[in-house]
């Protein structure tokens, strides 16, 4: 039975950051229990070597707003990858919203091993 208090987003759009920036990437029309078939490589350390740090915003297509963690009032959400163990593989990101609702929101992004 689904819970009535999880946000029900149909079709949201993930907008990818690199250090804070914007990286002009964004995968289109993720929704809730389905794979998205987008790969994306990204470089695991900047051209000097230090590590770079991934972030993403995910915005609600149905309102054109970015949705926020309502616990924390932020809108952006970090992506782990600052394990060297992560280098030069594949993962599957599973982006999740632990309770949902207006009450609450906490939004993670789980990374699986391939």
């Amino acid at each position: 039975m689904k819970n009535p208090e999880y946000a029900d987003y149909t079709n949201i759009d993930l907008h990818l950051y690199k250090d804070g920036q914007q990286t002009g990437i964004v995968v289109h029309g993720l929704k809730p229990g389905q794979l998205n078939s987008m790969v994306l490589d990204l470089p695991a350390t900047d051209g000097s070597g230090q590590t770079s740090n991934y972030t993403f915003k995910l915005k609600d297509v149905a309102t054109g707003t970015f949705i926020a963690q309502s616990g924390f009032g932020i809108d952006t959400f970090g992506l782990n990858l600052g394990d060297p163990s992560y280098n030069g593989h594949y993962y599957i990101a599973a982006i999740n919203d632990d309770v949902g609702g207006p009450g609450f929101s906490f939004i993670s992004a789980n990374l699986i091993a391939l």
